[in-house]
């Protein structure tokens, strides 16, 4: 799992103009901070019957 965020964080700051790499970071770093928060409030809000879960898991993967 690490090694997969060493992976995907890199890219992102080699592709975009200098002059928005603090912007693209941020923003980088809230999607980080969101996986965390989103998908267990979107399964207390589904609920936990069905494989309404196991969707969800595999979609924010």
């Amino acid at each position: 799992m690490g090694l997969r965020w060493i992976a995907v964080k890199t890219w992102p700051y080699r592709v975009v103009p200098k002059s928005i790499v603090g912007q693209v970071a941020r923003f980088h770093q809230a999607l980080i901070a969101l996986a965390m928060i989103i998908p267990p409030g979107l399964g207390a809000v589904l609920s936990t019957a069905g494989n309404h879960l196991v969707m969800l898991s595999i979609l924010f993967n």
